[in-house]
């Protein structure tokens, strides 16, 4: 999958942890495109994005940290029809070992 980000104010770590996590989420919920993900922005707890012209965005629920990884549970939601709440797609958990976050500092 391409990425193509948009981010304002993002630290460039932020920036490494996020695509690899998006692209986690997106290969697990069965998403696929030959067109880039755009991330439009994230935060603490969520990430926006459009696929194909579509709104997407991962709530991240629970995030927690043990000795050698990050956590995070989290679910897939779209907005289809111009609704006004998200439809969930796809639901998991995704984690981060503390070794891989260093490479991507550098």
């Amino acid at each position: 999958m391409n990425f193509e980000t948009i981010f304002i104010n993002k630290s460039e770590l932020e920036n490494k942890c996020i695509v690899p996590f998006t692209e986690n989420v997106l290969r697990r919920s069965k998403i696929k495109t030959n067109n880039p993900v755009i991330i439009e922005d994230w935060d603490l707890d969520r990430v926006y994005l459009t696929i194909d012209g579509q709104d997407y965005d991962i709530r991240m629920w629970d995030i927690w940290e043990t000795k050698k990884q990050l956590n995070f549970r989290w679910t897939l939601f779209t907005w289809l029809n111009g609704e006004t709440s998200g439809t969930d797609l796809n639901e998991g958990y995704t984690r981060f070992k503390f070794e891989d976050i260093k490479k991507f500092e550098g």
